[in-house]
């Protein structure tokens, strides 16, 4: 690490922020909980970097620990719509990986001691106020290199960081709010539902498109499972969760679209019946003082503007033809899973060809799998967490198809195996290719 790296690191924690040690190429830390890596010195950040891992802010954890005294946040941008979409103008540090469409922008909040929440819109961008950020030095997935970024007071343009000692109390205070990603997504309809609901709601209900949007099928979706019991349950939090993040109807920003994402949601996906719906958008749900409905604002003068009765009636009933899009996003994510659990399958065929361990044989932590796995079936660990990945194996060893020694246990999982080395894999390999050549049997 270069000695302007090791003085931003200094300066950083004097300033009262603190870092985390990662694995190489992520913002995930190893295992255990972020409190078991928080960085004690900018020389053993400068150590955990020469390593070739990664180091991170530190920002508010998930239950509020840990709290970061400036109030830092950060915008991720990770696509040319959202660059385009949002001006940095505001910000004057940012941490870039190389990509123009990959940098987080570093601000502040107006209030560090308010309760934070972190959003993200898949592919796009997120708001970023619990968790970890990338700190420079750090490496990116496609092994670019994380750099700090100033902007020039004069020109406006970015500049590498030149070492001069940063002030971090006058990184400007930007509210998070504008740039916070709305869960508010509705899938249009197809021409065919347009006209068949034009038939039977006001016109102006009907959000349609000629072309089916993320590319998904509009027909491919999965319903909430569980009784009426258990859906409205979960369909009581739903609507408590849009009270308390602000995501509610303002009128002149797309209003008549929220509600109708809510009743889709309520309807279509979580099958809960009409009057049913109704009740939930039009009286206070357990341990809100106000209904949903009540929240509804006008988005310039801020007073409360809710929907008339008749009108949810009529977004109720335009929901049914609808398609929910938690629904299609499930269905897919499920679709992708099958694929996975199929590599996953192939990967136990593979373990399941090693020797019986003895008390004498090496061992491998499940992390070294994990990592194993996702390298030779070129898996996305985002996609199939370390955590699926135990349990797939746990439950192989629990039904006796795999023979590892000496489990360890945790007070959360399953963390260690005895009786794996590398070279019994390589081993292993080799049988299973003479296996797929018909020489098993010889």
């Amino acid at each position: 690490m270069p000695i302007d790296l090791q003085a931003f690191y200094v300066g950083a924690q004097q300033a009262g922020l603190r870092f985390i040690r990662l694995l190489p190429e992520s913002l995930k830390c190893p295992a255990g909980t972020w409190e078991d890596h928080v960085i004690s010195s900018a020389e053993v950040a400068n150590d955990i970097l020469k390593k070739g891992e990664n180091v991170g802010f530190l920002l508010t954890g998930k239950r509020g620990g840990s709290p970061n005294p400036l109030g830092l946040w950060g915008l991720e941008i990770n696509s040319q719509e959202a660059l385009t979409r949002y001006a940095d103008a505001p910000f004057t540090m940012m941490v870039s990986a190389g990509d123009p469409c990959h940098r987080v922008f570093l601000g502040r909040l107006p209030d560090p001691t308010a309760r934070r929440k972190s959003r993200k819109l898949a592919g796009s961008h997120g708001v970023v106020q619990t968790g970890i950020l990338p700190g420079p030095g750090s490496v990116h997935p496609d092994g670019s290199l994380y750099t700090l970024q100033i902007r020039n007071p004069e020109s406006g343009t970015w500049q590498p960081w030149d070492g001069e000692p940063i002030d971090w109390s006058g990184i400007p205070v930007v509210d998070p709010e504008p740039y916070t990603p709305s869960t508010m997504i509705l899938i249009p309809l197809d021409e065919q539902r347009a006209r068949e609901a034009a038939l039977r709601v006001p016109p102006e209900w009907i959000f349609w498109s000629p072309e089916v949007p993320l590319e998904w099928n509009n027909q491919a979706y999965t319903s909430a499972k569980g009784d009426l019991g258990s859906r409205k349950i979960r369909a009581d939090g739903y609507i408590r969760n849009r009270i308390r993040y602000g995501m509610v109807s303002r009128s002149g920003e797309e209003g008549r679209k929220t509600l109708l994402v809510i009743a889709v949601h309520l309807v279509k996906y979580l099958s809960i019946p009409d009057e049913v719906v109704q009740t939930l958008l039009t009286a206070p749900v357990h341990g809100m003082s106000k209904a949903w409905n009540d929240c509804c604002i006008d988005a310039d003068t801020k007073k409360p503007y809710p929907w008339s009765a008749e009108e949810i009636t009529s977004a109720i009933a335009v929901a049914h033809h609808y398609i929910p899009t938690y629904g299609v996003y499930e269905s897919q994510k499920r679709l992708k899973l099958i694929g996975l659990m199929d590599r996953m399958k192939a990967f136990l065929q593979l373990l399941s060809l090693l020797p019986e361990p003895t008390d004498e044989s090496p061992s491998m932590q499940t992390q070294e799998l994990y990592e194993l796995f996702l390298d030779m079936y070129s898996v996305d660990g985002k996609e199939f967490s370390n955590r699926r990945f135990t349990m797939a194996l746990q439950a192989a060893i629990s039904t006796g198809f795999l023979k590892l020694k000496n489990i360890r246990r945790t007070k959360k999982k399953l963390r260690y195996y005895q009786g794996v080395s590398l070279d019994d894999i390589d081993h292993a390999l080799e049988l299973s290719s003479t296996c797929s050549l018909g020489g098993c049997a010889a």
